[in-house]
């Protein structure tokens, strides 16, 4: 494998609450290291954008979309096994489940608990499996799957969302070997990586005043909606396990609060270079029962043969969803990251600073009027990085904050409002 240059880089947190790459002091970055980057700013023709890469990768699934990529087909649905123990229906642990059982891997590498947090870790025991069935919103990294994927024995499937997905595709093109030694990708549908900070946020907001551990972002909440969930961790001073319902604490996705900056740089809602993707069903009809539902997108023939065998032991239990419905399931996101990608991409290239490249398919002009929302929210998102990491106290934070949130929210309102009535 292509590691020259592992021994000289380890990933450390930043004053922003990201994990990234920083030398060990041991030489210098091999330049290498950068074409492996999903936000790689120069990388090579042939694996330019996501289209290149399924163009290499999947090019054998039938139908395309211009929002959902290339696949096979589209379902909604949930797994009787592991729905009740899951964030949402539970449908990527019971495919985690049945590449175990039917050995077609030998190992997962998945997020999982590592003391009292989450980070990456290789799964081989189908006991442990619901031990990996929720969301977790805390950066982790891949390091460990490159590391160590030679010591394996057998042949691994991961998890992850868009951007780590892109760089396991990335390190395939680059080392043909890691196509069997990874032959299953699961991708998680991203709504905006958030750093370390959104999860101080979250447990102060309980009543957490020191440390926290063992935090769990999507606690259902009995007969209430899929939207009503909660957040909770145990405090380390009193052991107690807090929690509080994630509505009471205003949009934290809308607004982009505790965002990656390369967020404003991935144009890949769906997850489009993995096997299945799979996502919340945010959809009227679904978003109602709290139990849950999730959508998937099947990219792969071997993914369809999977979920079929799923289906017929009574695992699964799915029906076809329309590509107009997979839209709408996240159609906050397509507008955002899509539609105004264009408009965030503009200003660097005025000032001659480089970006990643963008697919010129998902280029599209904006009004002056959604440019100014889009101004608003990127202040907004970097201000709360900032001033998280500057203010001591939530109370401290949340009234440095309440200037941008506020007018954040008054652009946006009279933004819709003039859409509404077509002007």
């Amino acid at each position: 494998m292509l590691q020259r240059s592992d021994d000289r880089l380890e990933m450390k947190w930043n004053s922003l609450g990201f994990l990234e790459p920083a030398l060990t002091g041991l030489g210098d970055i091999d330049p290498d290291v950068v074409k492996y980057c999903p936000f790689n700013k120069t990388p090579d023709p042939e694996i330019e954008t996501e289209d290149e890469l399924s163009g290499i990768f999947l090019k054998d699934a039938p139908e395309f979309d211009n929002k959902l990529g290339r696949y096979f087909k589209n379902y909604i649905g949930y797994s009787n096994e592991f729905r009740e123990s899951s964030s949402s229906g539970g449908l990527a642990t019971s495919i985690l489940n049945g590449l175990l059982i039917d050995g077609i891997v030998s190992g997962i590498f998945v997020v999982t608990e590592v003391d009292g947090s989450y980070g990456y870790q290789m799964m081989v025991d189908v006991e442990d499996i619901t031990t990996i069935s929720k969301t977790r919103y805390i950066p982790v990294t891949l390091v460990e799957l490159f590391e160590k994927i030679n010591e394996f024995e057998g042949a691994v499937a991961v998890t992850g969302v868009a951007c780590f997905i892109k760089a396991i595709r990335i390190r395939k093109y680059y080392d043909p070997t890691l196509i069997s030694k990874i032959p299953f990708l699961i991708g998680i549908i991203c709504g905006g990586w958030k750093s370390r900070f959104f999860t101080d946020f979250l447990s102060v907001k309980t009543g957490i005043e020191a440390g926290y551990s063992h935090q769990d972002y999507r606690i259902k909440e009995g007969s209430l909606s899929a939207y009503n969930y909660s957040y909770g961790a145990f405090d380390k001073s009193d052991g107690e396990f807090k929690t509080i319902k994630m509505k009471e604490l205003g949009d934290r996705w809308g607004t982009g609060l505790f965002k990656s900056p390369a967020c404003d740089f991935c144009s890949d809602v769906m997850n489009e270079l993995c096997d299945i993707s799979w996502g919340d069903a945010w959809i009227a009809g679904y978003k109602e029962d709290n139990k849950g539902h999730s959508i998937a997108i099947v990219r792969t023939q071997k993914a369809m043969a999977l979920i079929a065998s799923l289906i017929a032991e009574g695992d699964l239990k799915l029906e076809d969803m329309t590509v107009e419905k997979m839209i709408e399931s996240q159609s906050s996101s397509f507008y955002h990251r899509q539609d105004t990608l264009a408009f965030r991409v503009l200003p660097r290239k005025l000032f001659l600073i480089p970006s990643p490249p963008v697919r010129n398919r998902l280029k599209s002009n904006i009004s002056p009027r959604f440019s100014l929302v889009q101004i608003c929210r990127l202040v907004t998102r970097k201000s709360s990085l900032y001033y998280w990491k500057s203010t001591s106290g939530p109370e401290g934070y949340s009234e440095k904050m309440k200037l941008f949130l506020k007018l954040l929210f008054f652009t946006t309102k009279i933004y819709h409002k003039l859409r509404r009535f077509g002007l």
